[in-house]
């Protein structure tokens, strides 16, 4: 009895190592990732490519993914979030991979971003320019 039980914990155990998309987590969740981005997020913290707080720099933006797939990126003017920019976004490489599609007044581009974790209550991720985010999500 005590081998099977065992034997059952180690597959577990094993099945959820598998499961690990993300380097920050989380370790298993029960929601797709589709799901776990559907949200308006605000920057917590934001690391230049040497390390150092930038978060100053990004404070009065926010990023607001719909669950069709759109995207907008907000600019708070007056007290205010205003959409500057819209566009689309998708999971690419086994879902570690979100590809960003956009544009707006001053800019229009495709980031590729590197999920380092995607938690309902959390968002970290690498630019392809070397920027560390991690957002929480917007009080509401």
């Amino acid at each position: 009895m005590k081998k099977l039980l065992f034997l059952s914990l180690a597959g577990i155990l094993i099945f959820a190592a598998g499961c690990k998309n993300y380097s920050d987590g989380p370790l298993i969740s029960f929601k797709k990732p589709e799901s776990r981005i559907v949200n308006t997020w605000i920057p917590e913290k934001v690391y230049d490519e040497q390390g150092n707080d930038i978060t100053s720099q990004f404070e009065d933006i926010s990023y607001l993914f719909n669950s069709d797939g759109t995207l907008e990126i907000r600019l708070l003017l007056g007290g205010v979030f205003q959409t500057q920019s819209s566009g689309t976004w998708v999971f690419i490489n086994k879902k570690d991979k979100l590809v960003l599609n956009y544009s707006g007044t001053f800019i229009t581009a495709v980031d590729t971003l590197s999920i380092l974790r995607l938690k309902s209550n959390s968002f970290w991720y690498k630019s392809q320019y070397g920027k560390e985010f991690h957002l929480l999500p917007e009080a509401r």
